[in-house]
């Protein structure tokens, strides 16, 4: 079976990989490089946390799972470590925040979730940087969390991919897909490649990309525009010798550490004023208010500098839920689409393969199906994030 994978983000990427094992025949096409779209614009948290409805809760708890057997498998050396097993560590200090913190600890242990309550003196035996105010009484645990570093996980999986046999085409922009003698994709350059079946992977371009399928059965939320819940800032720190082991969720700030000692920081109420067409200033006042932010949270010896501050665009199917499964008529055009695309990269890899190679349906995909929209006119409005999201 020749299959052809579109997006070499951490989905496509691990999609190309599972496919391969499956003993598919597969090409990659990425319109620029790979990591180039959302996945390189991720604060990249391996998680379940939040998660609702129930059916999608569980998902990522398998996509949590999914990913500690991949990186088993795949990760041979430092540079295949894209998998860091965290834990994470949560307080308010804000009386919604408190809210919402006891009703989702409530409804994660009726699911089983691991999580614990700690008093500040444990939090700080684990993490003695933490700053916790007087009015922190509590700090929440959830310690199978993790964090992604997806440029590494995309090298990983590439590169078993291409060891299986796979092929992977760089500045390959498909501009048309056809249903002809199985499928076929038309590039940019006037190259056409013929598979078996097309699998899209293409993140925030899934929509337009059905289009040049004629199928518009997928609405994803739109990233165009300053104010959408599709866009988000992320500050990037530079390295310094203070060393946070844990990712961080605040009421005002969310913080990820990084592997070379630099920091992720994320304010939810500062999306708004990410602009997708103007990026933002490393030096204005976003960037400050970050910085001020982090001293509230962590005991600093200096100040910390903002290397870059980075907007992102979340790729969100137009209900906040994963899309993944064959659309149009027959088995030859396959979606994934997801919010959640970190952690469930490996999980839908898997179920892919299986549904494609094997023609085996998923029970556990049937709440995900394309079908679910009856037409691209029908848009539910799109959630607003809550958490800053694993990609």
């Amino acid at each position: 079976m020749k299959v052809i994978v579109i997006g070499a983000g951490v989905v496509g990427s691990a999609t190309a990989y599972a496919l391969s094992r499956a003993g598919a025949r597969v090409t990659v096409c990425e319109a620029t490089y790979p990591g180039a779209g959302t996945s390189g614009e991720s604060y990249a948290w391996v998680n379940s946390n939040r998660k609702e409805p129930r059916e999608y809760f569980d998902l990522n708890v398998d996509g949590m799972r999914a990913h500690n057997r991949w990186h088993q498998d795949l990760a041979e050396g430092a540079l295949d470590q894209w998998l860091w097993r965290t834990g994470h560590l949560e307080w308010s200090t804000e009386p919604a925040h408190s809210a919402l913190l006891d009703e989702k600890l409530e409804r994660m242990a009726a699911w089983g979730y691991p999580s614990q309550l700690l008093e500040p003196a444990e939090a700080l035996a684990l993490e003695p940087a933490l700053r916790l105010d007087d009015g922190v009484d509590r700090v929440a645990s959830y310690p199978q969390e993790s964090i992604c570093v997806p440029e590494m996980m995309i090298s990983t999986t590439l590169r078993a991919a291409r060891a299986l046999g796979a092929k992977v085409l760089t500045g390959a922009e498909v501009t048309r897909i056809e249903r002809r003698d199985g499928a076929r994709i038309h590039l940019a350059d006037g190259t056409v490649l013929a598979g078996d079946v097309v699998v899209t992977c293409a993140g925030r371009w899934t929509e337009q990309l059905l289009a040049a399928a004629g199928v518009d059965q997928v609405p994803m939320a739109p990233t165009d525009a300053r104010g959408l819940p599709a866009i988000g800032l992320l500050a990037h720190t530079r390295p310094r010798p203070l060393r946070l082991t844990r990712l961080l969720t605040t009421s005002r700030l969310n913080v990820r550490p990084q592997p070379d000692g630099s920091m992720i920081l994320h304010g939810l109420d500062l999306d708004s004023a990410a602009d997708p067409a103007r990026g933002a200033d490393p030096a204005g006042s976003l960037a400050t208010e970050l910085s001020e932010r982090l001293s509230g949270v962590l005991r600093l010896d200096g100040p910390v500098e903002i290397q870059r501050l980075q907007v992102g665009r979340r790729s969100i199917p137009a209900d906040g839920k994963t899309v993944t499964g064959f659309t149009g008529n027959g088995a030859w055009l396959y979606i994934i689409a997801t919010h959640s695309g970190v952690t469930l990269a490996p999980l839908l890899a898997d179920y892919a393969a299986q549904e494609i190679v094997q023609g085996n349906p998923v029970d556990q995909l049937a709440p995900f199906r394309p079908d679910r929209f009856a037409t691209a006119a029908q848009r539910p409005e799109t959630p607003r994030a809550t958490v800053p999201g694993d990609q």
